[in-house]
């Protein structure tokens, strides 16, 4: 028995000592404690302000108005206006703080002429967006994969970002882009993008009358180009390959004259094989066995 009452004060001293362990500890704990909820006591009371105060709303649109008028936008040249207030429409009425911006700036990315945007809050209400359009490059000749014949015309950026049929800056003194296609996916149009600036570039001013080249085989382009042949005007498709367009350009018009004489219905023409132009293509079905169809002209 007297053991059992031994045990009893025995198992006090040893809590006593634990705590006497853990009392330098007991401070520090409860004031990082206070400090936590103190924070987030704190953090509410601002989360509250900020999104309930009326100072921080973004007013609706009001009638007649394009947006908001604390929506501030800048940069838009094609972009249809309406398509960028959808694009912040959940956020009218609410505090400019709540707004989420780099969603709001992934979904202005997302609309067809946009190729970049800004999204900034200028406090205490207003929304500032610096849009950054795409530049069309060249006007394109689209082709519907879908309805084979029909075509429309389009634009493409630097990017092959194919856009809207738009009159912008000097377009219309470059040539029509032809080959692209709508189920093209955007790296094969940006491909022929660069092979077409490539191909202009090279032909230099003698390419100025160009009309349109067709880049659809990115080993074998085709140039389209107007002449006046027997009193009225005419196209020639010039076959030009994939390499020295422009040598295969002064070819064409060195021996044109000789060519139009003896292929007077020719309207496609392989410039190709060094110093031979053949006739490919004629501006009627020719016979069987036509001698003109099978015809050549040495270039000199």
């Amino acid at each position: 028995m007297a053991k059992k009452r031994e045990a009893k004060p025995t198992q006090q001293a040893g809590i006593l000592e634990v705590l006497a362990e853990l009392r330098p500890y007991v401070l520090p704990v409860l004031l990082v404690t206070f400090v936590v909820l103190s924070a987030l006591v704190a953090w509410q009371r601002f989360d509250r302000f900020f999104s309930n105060d009326p100072r921080f709303l973004m007013r609706r649109a009001d009638f007649g108005q394009e947006h908001s008028p604390d929506l501030a936008v800048k940069g838009i040249r094609h972009t249809n206006v309406a398509e960028v207030r959808r694009a912040f429409a959940a956020d009218e009425g609410k505090s400019v703080y709540l707004l989420p911006l780099e969603e709001r700036r992934q979904r202005l990315r997302q609309l067809e002429w946009i190729k970049d945007a800004s999204v900034q809050r200028l406090w205490p209400n207003r929304i500032a967006v610096d849009v950054e359009e795409r530049m069309p490059v060249y006007r394109v000749e689209l082709a519907s994969l879908r309805r084979r014949g029909i075509t429309r015309l389009a634009t493409v950026d630097g990017e092959g970002k194919l856009l809207p049929n738009v009159d912008h800056g000097d377009l219309s003194k470059t040539p029509v882009m032809s080959g692209i296609h709508t189920g093209m996916e955007q790296r094969e149009v940006a491909d022929r993008v660069r092979l077409m600036g490539r191909v202009i570039e090279e032909l230099g001013s003698e390419g100025r009358a160009v009309t349109e080249i067709d880049v659809s085989d990115v080993d074998n382009v085709k140039l389209v180009y107007p002449v006046q042949s027997q009193g009225k005007e005419r196209v020639i498709t010039l076959v030009v390959g994939d390499t020295a367009w422009r040598q295969r350009l002064l070819k064409f018009l060195a021996n044109w004259p000789e060519v139009e004489k003896r292929m007077p219905r020719a309207v496609k023409l392989d410039l190709r094989i060094d110093g031979r132009i053949n006739a490919v293509g004629f501006e009627e079905p020719q016979r069987a066995g036509s001698e003109e169809a099978k015809e050549t002209q040495r270039a000199g």
